[in-house]
């Protein structure tokens, strides 16, 4: 089909200019030609036309790894900031230079979240060190008196059996309070 733009087919191009003088038109002249086989007009210019093609895909590639570059490099920057978050680290910093705002705002929310997390554990590991001295109070008391009465139960009066045996009954009470709080 690019063949066909030759002169061997009916297109024709007219120019026509004018002759003018003493501001007066002489005639003019009418130029007419056929066009260049178009294939054959690129052959002549090849060494233009692949030394524009080396540019342009000299550009291309150069665009594609600055792109690359520019995208990859704050992505293993993430990656490597939710690793530390794996790891339990507490300090997680936003990436420097993240390239675009959305890399920047995501990297800022994996850090609020190690945050959060981190203060979270923290209230949780608390809180758990808290429940268990609170719990070991009572179960302690609770301990101590049964073996009281296991070991010198029947030389025990009645009035100190039942003495241990109420204390029993509120660290068992507490007990039972502090796990519905």
């Amino acid at each position: 089909p690019l063949a066909s733009l030759g002169r061997s087919n009916d297109t024709r191009l007219f120019v026509a200019m004018p002759i003018v003088q003493n501001e007066r038109l002489a005639g003019t002249v009418l130029l007419s030609r056929s066009p260049r086989n178009i294939l054959k007009g690129l052959y002549d210019n090849r060494h233009s036309v692949f030394l524009a093609g080396g540019i342009i895909l000299g550009i291309v590639i150069m665009l594609a790894l600055l792109t690359s570059y520019a995208i990859s490099r704050p992505i293993h920057a993430l990656i490597e900031q939710t690793r530390r978050v794996a790891r339990g680290e507490k300090k997680i910093q936003s990436i420097k230079e993240p390239v675009t705002q959305e890399l920047a705002l995501l990297s800022q929310n994996i850090s609020t979240m190690a945050h959060t997390i981190a203060e979270r554990s923290d209230y949780i590991r608390n809180f758990a060190m808290h429940v268990s001295h609170e719990f070991k109070t009572p179960l302690t008391a609770i301990q101590g008196a049964i073996e009281l009465i296991e070991e010198h139960g029947n030389a025990m009066p009645p009035e100190q059996q039942r003495k241990f045996l109420g204390n029993i009954g509120k660290d068992t009470a507490r007990l039972t309070q502090l796990v519905s709080r």
